[in-house]
């Protein structure tokens, strides 16, 4: 959807995975059918196979859609593609189970003419894309009619179950697996270790980490071969529940995960993982250790990542993990989200330890990220606007008012009042009378935009003439000003 919106054409491989991904909803399957028939007439190469139309029945006949069925063997008419066994075998599931008889007889009977009323390749394509619709009470009846128990069976509803989510009927289905395996362990070696990693993953995915973990260590007491993704769901299920337990075990995986050259083959999304799971438990600094090593391979955390680690130091008064965390963020470019970077720069900005230096570490992250074209909140910069008025410093005051209009942050009426007052600090009239006349553009000034607009013009002029002048102007626009009446 994302390369069409772009102007990019997917090629035909993406249209098959968008078909058979939608397995468990034929309007949609057949819509991505219908898109890659139509881009066809300009791109012959996306004419669609048999195999497209094949998935797109199977996907009906799981939501027992006959009048999407009839219509998709309409459109093979239309592009001339002849029905294979499992098209023809997927349209007469659909007609039969969506209550249009003539139809489904009319198609067995095609069928048996075939010889294919058995195909054994056209059935597991069928129950193949039950599986991936999780449809479990559907592939239970059909794996029944056609006479697939046993180990088969216990592993393709556990597999249907992992894609429902359903973690309840997948436990009854792995305990139905292991029964059936007491003479067979040996043989189904492979078929032992993939079941144990889906019950896993379903475990986690369910949030019942506790059984995540039990299955993986019953796992480990059977023997059983811990492949990269068995260890990487029982990593998922013991991050919640202590973290640096998960760390213990994502260092081991690091050690023994790795491919043909020596290196580590164990995705940047585990970092992700540990790193939050770490952060939100308050261990900020082994959470920082990761974040480093996972941006010397090159990879970035992402806004989300950075909003949990900035949002657990700040909870945790952890300031100086949580500026860390705000520094490799902007360093790495990453847009911070609002509820990421106010606090900090907050903390920064009014900082009492060596406070001149802490604002210039507050406005090089303002800076930075104005350069980079980040919305700033108008609050953040009063923030620094404020606390440069507390040194005195009213030129760098006004600075950043100028820096809001340079980069269309609109400044607020505390934008403006926080300059003036450091200006009434200082006593600079250039600056008062230069801020008043822009917010008498923008905003309506009040009481305190005026009081503190003549303290700085009465301490700036010394000739007590120009003095007079200028305080009583402001004076009289003070008083005929609707908010200050």
């Amino acid at each position: 959807g994302h390369l069409l919106h772009l102007g990019s054409v997917p090629n035909r491989n993406a249209f098959l995975a968008l078909i058979e991904g939608n397995a468990g909803s034929p309007l949609k399957a057949s819509h991505w059918l219908s898109k890659m028939a139509n881009m066809s007439d300009s791109n012959p190469e996306l004419s669609p196979p048999v195999r497209a139309f094949a998935f797109a029945l199977a996907s009906a006949a799981c939501s027992s859609d006959a009048d999407t069925a009839e219509k998709l063997l309409d459109m093979m008419k239309r592009f001339h593609v002849t029905p294979d066994a499992f098209s023809l075998y997927s349209a007469c599931e659909a007609m039969k189970r969506g209550g249009n008889t003539e139809k489904a007889k009319e198609l067995l009977r095609e069928l048996e003419k075939r010889k294919l009323t058995n195909h054994r390749i056209s059935q597991k394509y069928m129950a193949w894309t039950m599986i991936r619709a999780g449809q479990i009470q559907l592939l239970n009846d059909y794996l029944i009619r056609i006479g697939i128990f046993g180990v088969q069976k216990a592993i393709a509803m556990l597999q249907a179950c992992v894609r429902a989510d359903a973690y309840e009927n997948a436990k009854f289905w792995m305990d139905e697996f292991l029964k059936l395996l007491n003479k067979k362990r040996v043989e189904l070696k492979d078929m032992m270790s993939s079941a144990f990693s889906d019950i896993i993953f379903v475990a986690w995915k369910s949030k019942d980490f506790v059984s995540g973990l039990r299955w993986y260590n019953e796992s480990k007491q059977l023997g059983i071969e811990q492949t990269y993704d068995m260890k990487l769901n029982a990593l998922r299920c013991q991050a919640p529940l202590d973290a640096i337990k998960a760390e213990a075990m994502f260092s081991q995986m690091l050690k023994d995960e790795k491919d043909g050259t020596g290196n580590s083959v164990v995705g940047h999304e585990t970092y992700i993982y540990l790193i939050e799971a770490l952060a939100d438990q308050k261990h900020l600094q082994n959470a920082r250790k990761w974040a480093i090593r996972l941006r010397k391979q090159e990879y970035k955390l992402d806004a989300i990542t950075y909003q949990k680690c900035i949002e657990a130091a700040v909870n945790a008064n952890a300031w100086e993990d949580a500026e860390d965390f705000l520094e490799m963020e902007l360093r790495d470019r990453v847009v911070p989200t609002e509820d990421t970077y106010p606090k900090v720069l907050k903390h920064v900005a009014f900082s009492k330890n060596a406070m001149e230096n802490r604002v210039k570490v507050a406005e090089g992250w303002l800076r930075r990220m104005l350069n980079n074209d980040i919305k700033v909140d108008p609050k953040v910069m009063n923030y620094v606007i404020d606390a440069q008025k507390e040194m005195g410093q009213a030129e760098r005051a006004r600075h950043w008012l100028d820096q809001m209009h340079r980069h269309n942050i609109k400044p607020d009426s505390l934008s403006y009042l926080l300059t003036l007052q450091a200006a009434a600090k200082v006593g600079s009239g250039e600056i008062a009378e230069k801020s008043m006349l822009e917010l008498q553009k923008d905003l309506e000034p009040t009481t305190a935009h005026y009081n503190a607009a003549i303290e700085a013009v009465g301490k700036a002029y010394g000739e007590a003439g120009m003095k007079k002048d200028k305080a009583r102007l402001l004076f009289k626009q003070m008083l005929v000003s609707p908010k200050t009446a």
